[in-house]
């Protein structure tokens, strides 16, 4: 389904040795991965945040119900059913002596938001075939944006393995630095090209049962 990618950024002070320095990165388009062997940093950690928000339908009818579906859609501006935001932010310390340069602590951020259509009356409403129609669908589309999801929680643990693996021979911190961001952003465009497959190869969640009615 529709997904949106968030850049933040913010330019960081890069400090020499022997001080450590903070560096966030931005998300950016760059496209290859260079990976190198280094010692485990002294910490790394994939943080990931998923909220839900909901847009209310209501209805008697499967036409009804698509009905106001589409007007949500209208007003949010968003051209499915439902959709999942995601966003990748990545910070990192670095360590060197007077021959080498290489990263210690690691923290990189996955958020996620799913919007996701909700109706009240899916439990209660006397149509029994009607709220079967519905459960069918929204569970169908709930897991089709939970796989958006995941896609994103993997983009998030290879970054965290790419700058894990991140040294350089050299006391200059500014090209590890630089090699680092890339290997972030060119797994971020790995991941979008993931998503983009893989909301293909299901119609954007149409074709496994993620349509209404």
């Amino acid at each position: 389904m529709f997904l949106v990618i968030n850049a933040r950024s913010s330019v960081g002070r890069l400090i020499r040795a022997p001080v450590c320095a903070n560096t966030n990165s931005m998300i950016t388009s760059l496209t290859c991965v260079l990976m190198f062997c280094a010692p485990k940093p002294v910490g790394a950690e994939v943080l990931i945040s998923e909220t839900y928000k909901y847009y209310f339908v209501s209805g008697h009818s499967t036409e009804e119900l698509r009905t106001a579906i589409d007007s949500s859609r209208r007003d949010s501006g968003v051209t499915f059913d439902a959709t999942t935001n995601w966003s990748i932010s990545w910070q990192y310390d670095f360590l060197s002596d007077s021959s080498s340069c290489r990263i210690t602590t690691i923290n990189v951020n996955v958020d996620i938001e799913y919007q996701l259509p909700r109706w009240p009356e899916r439990d209660t409403h006397h149509n029994a075939e009607l709220r079967n129609t519905w459960k069918a669908y929204y569970e169908k589309l709930l897991q089709h944006e939970l796989k958006h999801g995941r896609i994103a929680k993997q983009a998030g643990y290879k970054i965290e393995s790419a700058i894990r693996g991140s040294h350089l021979e050299t006391a200059n911190c500014k090209p590890l630095e630089v090699l680092t961001n890339r290997n972030a952003t060119s797994i971020i465009e790995q991941s979008k090209q993931e998503h983009y497959t893989f909301d293909q190869s299901t119609n954007h969640g149409a074709s496994t049962g993620a349509v209404f009615p």
